[in-house]
């Protein structure tokens, strides 16, 4: 019987010179597709790393300079009890840095208006003052009875922006529905919902926007303008005098 002298023949199955250095370069140029996705995976982790680190830091700054315009706040009142003079210049310096200011109350004609409220909205516009640290400390039951009777209802669509950090506001806004975006710096710090107050300082300081606020959704808000809570501390401050008076008139 015949054999296939050709499939046992010596050197059939040693592979060629040329075959061998095929199979090293493919070998090589997968390892070095294998380095550059390793690399490429480690310069993305990075970069995420440094976003997450500046957004942390964003929130940080925001969280500080909401703390410093309280403490500014606070110096503010404090300066209103002292007598003309009394401090010592480097307190009675201005601080220009912060840009804010307490507002001066001078007579105003404008009526304060009373809108119609079911008691739950009323009930939502009141806890939301109430635990807002600015209007908490600057207004009394009264003055916060008169805010209530006058906020108006005012819807906004989705992607409004209802504040922009940097400009100068005069409306104070408590979200009845939907949700917001706080950005500073172009990035999100924190998202808000109903029973939340915001843009107080434009009617209590001349202050500018520390942040944008942003329709997440669409939003309802209650409003109140700086003009009608300057007619309110006005007419208040009015009220107060004369009961003052009527008492030492006894």
């Amino acid at each position: 019987m015949g054999q296939n002298l050709s499939s046992s023949s010596p050197g059939a199955n040693i592979p060629s010179p040329s075959s061998n250095s095929s199979s090293n370069a493919g070998s090589n140029h997968q390892n070095e597709i294998v380095k550059i996705s390793g690399k490429r995976l480690k310069n993305e982790k990075e970069v995420n790393r440094l976003r997450e680190e500046l957004l942390s830091t964003k929130r940080h700054l925001y969280e500080r300079d909401q703390q410093l315009l309280k403490l500014h706040r606070e110096i503010h009142k404090l300066k209103q009890h002292l007598p003309r003079g009394s401090l010592s210049p480097p307190f009675s310096a201005p601080i220009k840095k912060c840009g804010v200011s307490g507002e001066s109350l001078v007579p105003t004609s404008l009526s304060i208006v009373k809108i119609e409220k079911d008691f739950r909205s009323r009930q939502l516009i009141k806890e939301a003052l109430l635990d807002n640290t600015f209007l908490q400390n600057s207004i009394d039951t009264h003055q916060l009875r008169l805010i209530i009777d006058a906020m108006y209802e005012k819807e906004f669509s989705k992607g409004t922006l209802l504040c922009e950090q940097g400009t100068f506001g005069s409306h104070l806004y408590v979200i009845a529905y939907g949700h917001c975006q706080i950005i500073t710096d172009d990035e999100p710090v924190n998202t808000v919902g109903p029973g939340k107050a915001f843009g107080e300082l434009a009617i209590l300081y001349n202050c500018a926007r520390t942040a944008t606020v942003k329709a997440l959704t669409k939003v309802r808000v209650w409003v109140l303008d700086r003009r009608m809570f300057h007619a309110i501390m006005v007419q208040t401050g009015k009220d107060r005098r004369l009961q003052y008076k009527t008492f030492l008139k006894r």
